[in-house]
């Protein structure tokens, strides 16, 4: 997949025809979504308008700033490779993690790299937002042992996915539609189908926490 051509409405249409096809594919979704919703839930609240606007202006600045997209996992997984390195295991043998630019990433501290500082500042922002609105004093869910056991193999089976994926949410899905990628259409289709699974298999698998 790291070797396959790049493909985006812009190397298919021009710059411009690129961001209609973009603009349309993103009005077709909203006009769906709108449709599907009950009535109740078609006014869309004041606070997320504002939230959207928050958030794509922060993009937008990351962008302007760093010179590259928002992401979020290269730097999780930069975490993960230092903490490797600091018990003694040789990631040469990684094909990911030998090429040039990520031994280099591995040699230098991660305030040097860009997505481990955006995922401090995502870190740092939702701990301040929680303990704003009393999160973190909140009532606690209890989840039965299996509960905690398929969360924890659901986290490691969406970390390792979303590097394949080249990003989640956030680098992928946002990032990528935003920029043009049709790797972001792709990976929207695939999580929406997904979520809608995982939604119904969420109470078999015990993960409908109880408030104590």
């Amino acid at each position: 997949l790291g070797t396959a051509p790049t493909l985006t409405f812009q190397s298919l249409f021009g710059p411009l025809g690129g961001l209609l096809a973009t603009l349309i594919g993103l009005a077709g979704v909203a006009a769906i979504a709108l449709g599907w919703a009950s009535p109740e839930n078609r006014r869309i609240p004041r606070r997320l308008w504002i939230a959207a606007a928050v958030v794509a202006g922060l993009a937008i600045l990351n962008l302007v700033i760093s010179g590259q997209p928002w992401g979020g996992v290269y730097g999780l997984g930069l975490w993960a490779a230092k903490g490797t390195q600091f018990f003694g295991v040789d990631l040469s043998g990684s094909l990911f993690w030998s090429a040039p630019g990520n031994v280099e990433r591995l040699r230098q501290s991660i305030l040097t790299d860009v997505t481990s500082l955006t995922n401090i500042g995502i870190i740092l922002g939702a701990f301040a937002v929680a303990s704003w609105r009393g999160g973190l004093t909140a009532d606690r869910t209890r989840l039965p042992l299996n509960g905690w056991i398929v969360a924890a193999l659901a986290g490691l089976l969406m970390g390792y996915s979303s590097r394949l994926a080249f990003g989640c949410n956030v680098g992928a899905f946002f990032s990528g539609i935003s920029t043009g990628s049709l790797h972001g259409w792709a990976w929207f289709a695939a999580a929406f189908a997904g979520s809608v699974f995982g939604v119904r298999l969420r109470p078999r698998l015990g993960l409908e926490p109880q408030v104590r």
